[in-house]
């Protein structure tokens, strides 16, 4: 059969009932052993087990051949492999419940094994494990969903996300082992395609060596990394990942519910199209789109990878879907992850796949960068991270406009034509959309979706059925991307906007940003459409479980930002860090750029040229330097501004109207910034070690971090965000995003969530860095934990 059409090939999902009251004693002498009694076969990723029903379980395993590398791939056509499985009430096995069960293992799937289970009693816990030749896998260990009209008193799980084996350690994962859970929720990233990328540049832990992907494909872009491409590939990814101790306890432990984000295929992926390219744009009807949203296919576009990249995950992350169905040749529409699990009447799950259906960035990356002379193309800054606003809502208004004018085309006359031409005829003449009836922007924002959509049509109709019919006290939505609003309006920094009036870098950065558009933020009128249909309908208690940004956030998802109140939202939205991976605030930090990579390549240069050397503080190409302070300060940055403002204030004017004159008056910034480091004795690591100011930017009170670091040193300055002269109380401008009630750029960690009732509790677990040294037993920094509490029928959001 060809892959390109079905993968329904017999045994990719085989299925059995479990007959008890057939028990049987145990043998080292059973029937597969006697198959081939000499031969030690392995199960070198342990076993996993997925999508726990009220009956049914997802079980998985792969087994390898005596002499076999345990990671590479299987060779096709070997033979297949005898395994057996036994299920037991203990981790003994002395009795099993069921006689054991037949599989086999073969080598068009790698001699992976999936298989489901049913037949098995509600809230049950249960011990499973494989056999095949002598050898014997790990046990593993599950407990079953409540009955679906079962009234449990509690739930209780983790999420996590974001594990990438090249980056810092995985020591968490034994933390989460040790908990009581019933579950465990994976909301992507369970690998990463790339090794030796840019992201991967922090030090990682002794007990990983290095990926090295087996096609070794460059990564476009990058002198340094290798991107996973093939089906092999991919494979060995997840074998390569499941090597590790700590990540098999965890899956022997806890049964998984698990989805795809983007580096399952390819960093922030739309589709089956990558983004380490920007790919090509054209303009039609005035709006520029990508060209594989127009004819289906662009430079980005590779269909092959993408199925390599699906293929992989079925084979390797369990789930109770029975088939990998690839009839549609491009697009996708069969391939279907999204599902739903249910836990009583106390909880339901709805799981969603946003990667795949999802349209891409509603700014295009290979517009031209009007920030720069050159005509070069924006890429990721600008259409997915750092996004202006005002560009963001023109072109998403107009990319839904033309779905209008689309559909006015194709939609028979009636009712439905005539509203929908009213909607075109009077956003012409007012784009703000000010004028449409409550009926009209209904429409509009269902019907001028397909150009900036996530979910896609089929499974945002899915989503909404599932959420209004649920019986269900909590609804938790499984969900990759992050759905609350995080803005960063400089305009209403009354100090930012003073201080542009004399920096023409800072004054053309003054606007209001979207921080990461390839989150919800990029795709707001979905996310409008999703939270009104809560809020119209009155379903209440729905919280996301949400993972991808390499931060925790906890907050309010409100239909409707500009009038939000608080404890009176659509619904909640829980984030997780990542286990491993670099956290959200060092990419900015990267963004933003290095202050002592710049202080050391201004030395470098002062030395090879002491009197015409230029200061790369003032003369680098970032644009985004304006806004270091946003993102982290230093003691040594807060006294390089010091002397800065001190030289500039006594310096004429017309000493700074030529190159040279500039160039002169920045080396005597930077010779009495050295003197002044040198006088407080921070010329050191201390004095460079940088602060996070991220976490108050986007939710806390800005400029206060700065102040306390000056106060420190002995100073005392006006809030740099305000225009009014320093208060001894201190005086801060509005929190940008009131609705975010946690934030934690800076780190690594899960969430456990306890669920009763009347009440939701989810503890935020901190994992200590590798620099900290921690130990197993003292990963989880105790200092850090919090807790955010929900009461049943609000959205009010308890911090301790």
């Amino acid at each position: 059969m060809n892959r390109r059409q079905l993968l329904k090939q017999a045994g990719f999902l085989t299925s059995s009932v479990a007959v008890f009251g057939l028990s049987a004693c145990n043998s080292n002498n059973d029937s597969d052993s006697k198959t081939t009694p000499s031969k030690l076969y392995s199960f070198p990723q342990g076993v996993m087990a997925a999508d726990p029903k009220p009956n049914s379980i997802i079980l998985w395993t792969r087994v390898v051949a005596p002499n076999d590398d345990p990671i590479a791939q299987t060779a096709s056509g070997r033979p297949d492999i005898e395994v057996s499985l036994e299920l037991a009430a203990n981790n003994s096995f002395a009795t099993l419940l069921t006689p054991a069960i037949r599989l086999s293992a073969k080598a068009i799937y790698d001699n992976s094994i999936r298989h489901k289970l049913t037949g098995l009693s509600p809230a049950t816990e249960y011990y499973y494990r494989f056999r095949s030749g002598t050898g014997i896998s790990r046990v593993g260990r599950f407990k079953t969903a409540p009955a679906l009209d079962a009234d449990p008193s509690s739930l209780k799980f983790a999420f996590m996300a974001c594990q990438d084996w090249s980056v810092n350690h995985w020591l968490g994962l034994s933390a989460l082992v040790q908990q009581d859970l019933d579950f465990v929720v994976h909301l992507g990233d369970y690998i990463y395609e790339a090794a030796g990328d840019s992201y991967q540049s922090e030090t990682v832990e002794a007990a990983h060596d290095a990926i090295v992907i087996p096609s070794q494909t460059n990564k476009p872009n990058s002198t340094t990394a290798k991107v996973a491409t093939t089906l092999e590939d991919y494979r060995y990814l997840y074998k390569k990942y499941r090597t590790d101790s700590r990540l098999q306890a965890l899956h022997a432990r806890f049964a998984l519910v698990a989805v795809w984000d983007d580096h399952e295929f390819s960093d922030d992926c739309w589709q089956n199209n990558e983004t380490y390219t920007n790919g090509s744009v054209k303009i039609e009807g005035g709006l520029p789109l990508s060209p594989a949203q127009i004819t289906g296919s662009d430079t980005t576009s590779d269909t092959n990878r993408r199925r390599a990249a699906n293929r992989a995950w079925f084979e390797f992350m369990p789930a109770d879907i029975p088939t990998l169905d690839e009839t549609v040749a491009t697009n996708f529409e069969t391939v279907k992850i999204y599902r739903d699990l249910q836990f009583g009447k106390l909880a339901h799950l709805v799981m969603t796949d946003e990667r795949l259906y999802r349209a891409d960035h509603v700014i295009p990356e290979a517009l031209d960068n009007p920030l720069t002379p050159l005509a070069d193309q924006l890429g990721s800054i600008g259409t997915r991270y750092f996004v202006p606003e005002p560009s963001f809502a023109q072109l998403q208004g107009g990319k839904m406009l033309a779905a209008i004018k689309k559909a006015i085309t194709v939609v028979p006359e009636g009712a439905t034509k005539t509203l929908l031409q009213s909607i075109d005829a009077k956003l012409s003449l007012d784009p703000t959309g000010s004028t449409l009836t409550a009926q009209e922007f209904a429409t509009f924002n269902e019907v001028g979706l397909p150009l900036v959509s996530i979910l896609g049509e089929t499974q945002r109709n899915w989503w909404k059925n599932k959420m209004a019919t649920s019986t269900a006290t909590w609804k938790f939505w499984g969900n990759e991307v992050s759905l609350l609003r995080m803005a960063l309006n400089l305009k209403a920094l009354a100090g930012v906007v003073a201080a542009g009036e004399s920096n023409p870098a800072l004054a053309a950065m003054i606007n209001s940003y979207i921080i990461n558009a390839d989150q919800w933020d990029g795709y707001s009128a979905e996310r409008s459409n999703l939270m009104s249909f809560l809020t119209t309908n009155n379903i209440k208690n729905v919280v996301a479980v949400t993972g991808d940004i390499h931060a925790f956030f906890a907050g309010e998802v409100a239909a409707n930002y500009a009038s939000y109140s608080a404890g009176n939202a659509a619904m909640v939205d829980l984030v997780t860090a990542g286990i491993s991976s670099s956290s959200f605030w060092s990419y900015l930090a990267s963004v933003v750029g290095d202050f002592q990579q710049e202080v050391d390549a201004t030395l470098q240069g002062r030395t090879a040229n002491p009197s015409t050397y230029l200061n790369l503080l003032e003369s680098g190409d970032n644009p985004f330097v304006a806004l270091r302070p946003l993102v982290y300060t230093c003691p040594n940055m807060l006294i390089y501004q010091n002397v800065k403002s001190a030289v500039l204030a006594a310096t004429p004017a017309e000493a700074l109207s030529t190159e040279a004159g500039k160039a002169a008056v920045y080396r005597a910034v930077f010779e009495q910034y050295l003197t002044a480091i040198n006088t407080s004795g921070t010329n050191n690591a201390i004095g460079y070690n940088p602060i996070n100011t991220l976490n108050e930017t986007l939710a806390g009170e800005m400029g206060k971090t700065i102040q306390g670091l000056a106060l420190s040193l002995g100073q005392t300055i006006p809030n740099p965000y305000t225009s009014t002269p320093t208060k001894p109380s201190f005086d801060f401008p509005p929190v940008q995003n009131p609705w975010l009630k946690y934030v934690e750029t800076k780190t690594q960690g899960f969430i456990t969530v306890n669920v009763s009732p009347n009440q939701v509790v989810a503890t935020y677990h901190h994992i200590k860095p590798l620099a900290a040294n921690p130990t197993a037993s003292e990963v989880i920094d105790a200092t850090k934990t919090k807790t955010i509490t929900i009461n049943k029928n609000s959205t009010l959001l308890t911090l301790s």
